[in-house]
């Protein structure tokens, strides 16, 4: 779907139609952009830039909270659709997947333009928003040719026409090379898709490990990826929370505040699923807007927040002092090396307690709401009052 958040806004509020519409985060100035309509495209706004940034550009632009469920309903309902014509339908994100009609589109349909061109059309009849469809052998090829003509586009990539379609094509289009990545490749003299599949394959693994003969067979058009429906088992790799503060903090305290709050709602998210992971991330994020990111591995499967705050803080003791200038814009935990948790049983009487009261504490959080029981050490500007009613509630006996 093109522009899908801004242009569900657009279709459900006519007044926003044929103008610049961003659909921004939790706050109008602190926020970021996660949609900008194509009225907006033309100032220089993109996905991911702050919304001041982004007002500075465009001061007409009309800021649209975001609305998951209205989006998620939309989603469903496409995706629905799609599935009368495959089984096999291969969900990206909320607004983008991947079809392989390879079986299935000849019983509809003369080619798959046609398949393509009744599905744009149903959606734009069903929601007034517009969808650009790639037609490819490969997933990685009809990645790239849903972006060739967007908005409301339609590309076929044919067999014999993919060295030419590729041949000078930037690395950095391909679905997987981002910004480090491609600066590596031209560090190496790689600049086009045809220099990358002609590149040396040797040469390749020795800069890149086991994903330089990956790159190679992209660079080629390459891609052995199979569709993978919905129903196929789904591989939680990693999980993780961030927070882009209402302003920039420079009080170690204040760190270690948020620091904690994020790595105990990861730990909540984890146990909730029944995971445990081995690998801590942090994510930082400076008021310069430059970024630091770092991973810690542990010697043990973790799915507890104070735990996850304590890798997360030596992390960040990693850092440096260079945050105490800049100050800290947004930060963000996460946990990978994932697998399923069993039912262990702990040696240790002291262990078996706190796993006990952590069950616990989670069945009441569960039951009244997220943080309705929480380390007395998060403490955010807001909470003094909710505090001081705890303390009077229990001085009075109650």
């Amino acid at each position: 779907m093109d522009a899908f958040f801004a242009s569900v806004e657009q279709s459900a509020n006519p007044l926003l139609r044929g103008k610049p519409v961003l659909v921004g985060g939790h706050s109008l100035t602190r926020g970021v952009v996660t949609t900008a309509s194509y009225e907006a495209r033309p100032y220089g706004i993109k996905a991911g830039m702050s919304l001041g940034e982004a007002r500075r550009l465009c001061p007409h632009a009309i800021i649209v909270p975001a609305d998951s469920g209205k989006y998620v309903e939309t989603s469903q309902v496409i995706f629905s659709k799609l599935r009368q014509y495959t089984p096999l339908v291969e969900v990206f994100s909320i607004d983008e997947a991947f079809l392989d009609v390879t079986a299935t589109f000849r019983h509809f349909f003369k080619t798959p333009e046609d398949l393509a061109l009744h599905l744009k059309s149903w959606v734009t009849k069903q929601f007034r928003i517009t969808m650009s469809v790639g037609i490819a052998s490969n997933k990685l090829l009809a990645k790239l040719a849903s972006d060739v003509r967007k908005p409301n586009g339609l590309f076929r990539i044919h067999h014999e026409r993919i060295s030419s379609f590729l041949e000078k094509l930037p690395v950095e289009t391909l679905c997987g090379i981002g910004p480090s990545l491609k600066e590596h490749l031209h560090g190496m003299g790689v600049r086009t898709c045809g220099e990358l599949g002609r590149f040396s394959e040797h040469l390749l693994f020795e800069r890149f490990g086991v994903i330089g003969p990956v790159l190679k067979n992209m660079g080629m058009g390459i891609d052995h990826a199979p569709v993978m429906p919905a129903d196929a088992p789904d591989i939680t790799k990693s999980m993780g929370h961030s927070y882009t503060l209402l302003e920039d903090i420079f009080e170690l305290r204040d760190v270690k505040k948020y620091l904690l709050w994020l790595a105990e709602r990861v730990g909540r998210r984890l146990r909730r699923e029944n995971f445990r992971g081995c690998v801590v991330h942090l994510w930082i994020r400076y008021g310069d807007r430059s970024s630091f990111v770092r991973q810690r591995a542990c010697h043990y499967d973790l799915d507890d927040g104070q735990d996850i705050y304590h890798e997360a803080l030596k992390i960040f003791g990693g850092s440096g002092s260079v945050w105490k200038e800049k100050g800290v814009r947004a930060l963000g935990v996460s946990v990978s090396g994932l697998r399923q948790s069993g039912h262990e049983l702990w040696l240790l009487e002291e262990y078996e307690k706190h796993r006990r009261l952590r069950k616990s504490l989670d069945a009441i959080n569960d039951r009244f709401g997220e943080f309705t029981v929480k380390p007395a050490s998060i403490n955010f500007k807001g909470d003094d009052k909710a505090e001081s009613d705890v303390i009077d509630l229990f001085g009075s006996g109650k």
